[in-house]
């Protein structure tokens, strides 16, 4: 019997099921595992014997802009839990600090790093729209530096497990 590889959607669903139910352990676990799968891309993508064709780079570059449009979401919903903590009276802070004040600094740091996101999200969607038709023309060949093969035959089509193109609304 053939196992399929899992998507994207499957992997996640492993660790935060989309519709709960949610364990905070988990979400913490989640946040980690978005810092180790960017580290792994960043592995992956040294050199220029990955993402050989234009459409694998198009793809790549789509998914993390949508990884960093909700993101903006994430911060904004963080900051929002920073302002409840914020007047809860079991909450303490180091001896030094209000930790009331503790909290409102900290939402309104992370309400700016989501508002800061904006100036990434918006190039990465430009850069999404001009890699979209990028693709081989096979009937014919250029001189290129020798190096790995490039894949020839029409485009793949996007599994039905990639994300759709961008989602404007609100939530995700």
């Amino acid at each position: 019997m053939d196992s399929q590889p899992l998507n994207s959607h499957q992997v996640a669903d492993l660790l935060v099921p989309l519709r709960g139910p949610y364990d905070p352990d988990r979400v913490v676990e989640a946040a980690w595992t978005v810092g180790e799968l960017v580290r792994r891309i960043n592995h992956a993508t040294i050199g220029d014997a990955i993402l050989l064709d234009p459409h694998q780079v198009n793809r790549t570059v789509t998914g993390l802009r949508e990884a960093l449009y909700g993101l903006e979401q994430t911060f904004d919903q963080i900051g929002d839990r920073l302002d409840a903590l914020a007047t809860d009276p079991r909450v303490e802070a180091h001896p030094r600090h209000d930790s009331s004040t503790v909290c409102r600094t900290a939402a309104g740091e992370v309400r700016q790093a989501a508002a800061n996101l904006h100036a990434v999200v918006a190039p990465l969607a430009r850069a999404g729209n001009l890699t979209g038709p990028l693709g081989y023309d096979t009937t014919r060949t250029r001189a290129f530096p020798a190096g790995p093969d490039v894949p020839t035959g029409p485009r793949p089509a996007s599994p039905a497990s990639d994300p759709p193109p961008s989602r404007l609304g609100r939530p995700r």
